[in-house]
């Protein structure tokens, strides 16, 4: 089963730059980010307390009460999903307008759970604070700024 998690960004197009440069720039600022996100975010959601942080839906007793369960966070169970997501190299697909990061995981964690009343894991593991999203967003749209700059700054030398 894979998780998928989307990013978009949108900043205005300087007239001095062409569309093709433009474009990779916002291609690589999107990989960038979320790579970014994968090394150092992803992890906060197995952590304790991440529950109340990123908003989880409640466990059931009976879910709380195994002896495998007792005492960790509600993302960790066996480790099988920290292991595949955390430790796992994740598929960056970056376009001009998004970025996609799709991550193998266990097939009990999906995206749409089926049965009700069931965590939706999926969208647990990749929800974000609104101070990671302002984050994300200062963080990318500085890039775009210094690639930006790069671009203008560029010097052609001839020989001879």
């Amino acid at each position: 089963m894979a998780v998928a998690y989307q990013v978009r960004l949108t900043l205005d197009k300087p007239a001095d730059l062409s569309t093709r440069g433009w474009k990779e720039i916002m291609r690589r600022a999107h990989r960038r980010e979320l790579k970014h996100w994968h090394r150092t975010k992803l992890r906060g959601h197995f952590l304790k307390g991440a529950a109340s942080r990123y908003g989880y839906q409640p466990r059931k007793p009976k879910y709380l009460s195994q002896p495998r369960k007792r005492g960790k966070p509600p993302l960790m169970y066996g480790g099988d999903a920290y292991n595949a997501t955390v430790r796992g190299t994740p598929l960056i697909r970056a376009f001009p307008t998004r970025a996609k990061l799709t991550m193998n995981t266990p097939k009990y964690v999906m995206m749409r759970p089926w049965k009700s009343g069931r965590p939706n894991l999926g969208a647990e593991m990749t929800a974000l604070t609104w101070q990671e999203t302002l984050e994300m967003e200062a963080n990318e749209a500085a890039y775009g700024e210094k690639e930006i700059e790069r671009i203008r700054t560029k010097r052609t030398y001839t020989a001879g």
